[in-house]
């Protein structure tokens, strides 16, 4: 007769597959082990996970049907590690199937691998007690799940939005103190506007300390790294961040060392302003980077990227809208699933072409990252090894706006900010009328490339591409028809309607973007009826979200995946009939999902947009013709508080 199987026997071998399948748990996961908290030394957690880069997440396990282990999981709330005095926000309670407790002890590893039905429920600290996830009922998957799980959970969601105020209100003040010196050096505020191609206002100037901070926020986590000073050692006599020293050493590390998408464009932004207002600045920022450092929020989170539809300018007729972090997750998760590659390959993964030709923030690019990483780590890979060629090759965005390229670099980078990396795949694009004697063309941004087929020389169009470091050779931005893996992308939704229209008097209101009079605007929208023909989707009543459809339609390879956020008219409004017809005879498998609730804002998986959308996903049919039995599975999803 076989022995019974304890959970602490099991809890044991649990943290060893789980310690397999993120590089970055190795030491930082335990399982029983007593004197780990402070005040309680004789109790022990199940497994206790201290991520490097997050906070730290206590596992309780009990064998079904597991009558008290959401009360172990709910007291581990607010319990202070003894190791550094870090508090536990979030508790998962897993409860596992009751044969694991009469098998082999040889055979748990493997058969812990392939158990499908472990159930678990997150349990979050709030200043009013705690919440669980799912309210109601268990969640359901296998130990890759419960590992993703956790490392959603080393997010402390109290911790973000506390950041989040912080960081809002240090660049308000930053950009008071810049507009407020504005007023007596006017060329000052002009050159950065130039800078960051917006037109000189308030926005413009939070989203040059935006950048900044940005910049003051990767330096700290990269400091000690490569001769890297830190923020404090570049402090002047008078014991305040100095400028000069500051500006030098960006240089340094962008020049010598790595990282020029970060500090090459902060610098610009902080060149022109005077000493004696770039010093007040500072004092300013740096607080905002001691007090996010104290939060553990400087390594780990996109908060300029989540302020981005706040200070953005020229939103209305760019329709850059940020797109929510889980509206991203979700559609990200959703594509990537649908990637057939042995995730265990590095070679393989790194094979792949990701692309976002109106990645905006990066949001949409920097998710379909983290899943693909996160499903590397769990086959046994490193994704830090692989981070220089994801960078370089395999994440293709682009954008107009460089305040826009340098945040998706930013982020991109930030997944593992002491791996250097060389030329990214990220690109900032000509919008509208080229400058005088420079011989290009007029641009339409990323729907050139509707058209254009190979390879795009950088120094022959105007494009530029977001290096690693400064050099002086020749660039290419590769975007081949029929190259990509994957494209997924939330492009932007202005048409010519309404009010808006006959005010502007021209067929698309982005055109009017960075000043393009109306002449600019109509040569754009005559290039724009050049290049969409017979049997594509670009229809002007759509607008411009259409065409990104053709975008994305020739870069796809066969096999390849669409993912998009588009307006709900797209299910059954005549203008997208085109679009439809072409997913329809080109793609299969193919879904639909929107949330189901009131109004329009409420069904926007964008943020601020105040449209009705849904996400897009399907698979483009290898051979070049009609799906037998084109269906699309549609999908109502309830939006849920968190």
């Amino acid at each position: 007769m076989a022995g019974r199987n304890t959970e602490q026997a099991l809890n044991v071998i649990l943290a060893s597959v789980l310690r397999d399948m993120n590089p970055q748990w190795g030491d930082h996961i335990e399982a029983e082990q007593t004197r780990n908290f402070v005040d309680k030394k004789g109790r022990q957690p199940d497994i206790l996970i201290r991520h490097p880069n997050g906070f730290p997440v206590i596992v309780e396990t009990e064998f079904a049907p597991g009558s008290t282990v959401e009360k172990d999981a709910t007291s581990r709330l607010g319990e202070t590690l003894q190791l550094d005095g870090t508090p536990v926000e979030q508790t998962i309670a897993v409860r596992m199937p009751s044969r694991l407790s009469t098998v082999s002890q040889g055979d748990l590893a493997g058969l812990i691998q392939e158990t499908t039905d472990f159930e678990f429920c997150v349990f979050s600290m709030e200043s009013s007690g705690f919440v669980r996830w799912p309210t109601e009922g268990w969640l359901r998957g296998g130990v890759k799940d419960l590992a993703a799980l956790i490392e959603h959970a080393s997010l402390s969601e109290s911790r973000i939005e506390s950041g989040a105020r912080i960081l809002e209100d240090g660049i308000a003040q930053a950009s008071f103190i810049l507009r407020e010196a504005g007023m007596e050096a006017p060329d000052m505020l002009a050159i950065i506007a130039e800078e960051l191609r917006q037109q000189d206002c308030e926005q413009t100037s939070r989203m040059a300390m935006a950048i900044v901070v940005n910049a003051m926020m990767f330096h700290a986590a990269i400091a000690g790294y490569d001769n890297i000073k830190t923020l404090d050692a570049l402090h002047s006599e008078l014991g305040c961040l100095s400028k000069g020293r500051l500006l030098e050493h960006w240089h340094y590390i962008y020049t010598t060392i790595n990282y020029w998408p970060i500090f090459y464009i902060a610098k610009q932004l902080m060149s022109p302003i005077r000493d004696s207002t770039a010093n007040r600045i500072l004092f300013r920022l740096e607080r905002v980077v001691t007090d996010l450092a104290n939060l553990g929020a400087t390594s780990q989170l996109d908060l300029s990227g989540r302020m981005f539809q706040r200070l953005i300018a020229d939103r209305k007729f760019l329709a850059t809208y940020y797109t929510l972090p889980s509206s991203a997750a979700l559609l990200a998760e959703l594509a990537v699933s649908r990637l057939t590659v042995d995730w265990s390959d590095a070679q393989a993964v790194t094979a792949l072409r990701i692309g976002d030709f109106a990645c905006g923030t990066g949001a949409l690019l920097n998710a379909a990252y983290g899943s693909m990483m996160s499903r590397h780590r769990y086959a046994g890979g490193d994704d830090g090894a692989i981070h220089p060629q994801m960078l370089e090759r395999v994440l293709v965005g682009s954008d107009i706006m460089p305040s826009a390229v340098h945040l998706t670099a930013t982020v991109l980078s930030s997944r593992h900010p002491n791996v250097k990396f060389g030329d990214t795949s990220i690109g900032i694009l000509r919008y509208g009328v080229p400058e005088k004697g420079s011989g290009h063309k007029i641009s339409l941004g990323a729907l050139d490339f509707v058209e254009e087929e190979s390879t795009i020389p950088i120094w022959g169009t105007g494009h530029t591409i977001v290096r690693g470091m400064k050099k002086d050779a020749k660039q290419e931005l590769h975007i081949e028809h029929a190259s990509f893996d994957l494209v997924i992308m939330n492009p932007p939704f202005t048409r010519p309607t309404g009010q808006e229209s006959e005010r502007i008097g021209v067929p698309v209101p982005s055109f009017a973007a960075f000043g393009n009079d109306e002449e600019i605007q109509r040569t754009m929208s005559d290039q724009l009826q050049k290049i969409t023909k017979t049997g594509m989707a670009g229809d002007g009543q759509a607008g411009l979200a259409s065409n990104f459809i053709d975008l994305a339609h020739k870069k796809l390879k066969p096999g390849g995946i669409l993912a998009l956020i588009l307006p709900s008219t797209f299910i059954q409004g005549d203008a997208w009939e085109k679009s439809r017809t072409l997913i329809r005879e080109h793609y299969q498998d193919i879904s639909i999902l929107s949330i189901a609730a009131t109004g329009t804002t409420d069904r926007a998986f964008s943020a601020d947009t105040g449209m009705a959308e849904v996400m897009v996903i399907a698979t483009r049919c290898k051979e070049e013709k009609t799906p037998d039995k084109p269906t699309a599975v549609y999908i109502n999803l309830y939006r849920t508080p968190h």
